[in-house]
């Protein structure tokens, strides 16, 4: 219960591996929600979150954790001004980087633009698009692990 009385309500997104301990924990010791309602998919919470209120949504991102890090394509979430926040495993393991050496730095700096200040102004330029809210597609070209230059079909898009 809240403190006006009313029930806590609790909205469990895929929720396969979230228990009700997991529950307790992120409303604290002493807080059990008083009503947890799970949505088997991202539609479904939609559906939920349209139709009713609710004081908290909790989510398990381990099986979309799972299907990205296994992409070949680099899939990576970037600050405004285009530092990457988070990415996927394959093409790190691929290109030969750890996590540290992407997450933090500014993509335009990573390797794969090494080979060119016209790819990197080019990927500079699309990130700030992005920023702005327009989305960017286009054809660039990356320096692979083994020193080749490899096209790529590249997109930025606002969330």
């Amino acid at each position: 219960m809240k403190q006006d009385g009313s029930a806590v309500r609790v909205l469990i997104v895929e929720g396969d591996g979230l228990g009700a301990g997991a529950v307790e924990g992120i409303l604290g010791p002493g807080s059990p929600p008083d009503v947890v309602v799970r949505a088997a998919s991202v539609s479904q919470a939609r559906e939920l979150l349209r139709a009713g209120d609710f004081d908290v949504v909790v989510t398990d991102e381990t099986r979309l954790r799972g299907v990205l890090d296994a992409l070949f394509a680099f899939v990576g979430l970037f600050s405004l001004d285009g530092v990457v926040l988070d990415s996927n495993q394959a093409p790190l393991v691929a290109g030969g980087l750890a996590r540290s050496e992407v997450i933090g730095h500014r993509f335009v700096d990573l390797p794969w633009f090494s080979h060119s200040e016209i790819e990197r102004a080019r990927i500079s330029d699309a990130i700030a698009r992005a920023a702005r809210g327009e989305a960017q597609r286009f054809e660039t070209s990356v320096l692979s692990r083994e020193g080749g230059i490899v096209p790529i079909d590249a997109a930025f898009a606002p969330l």
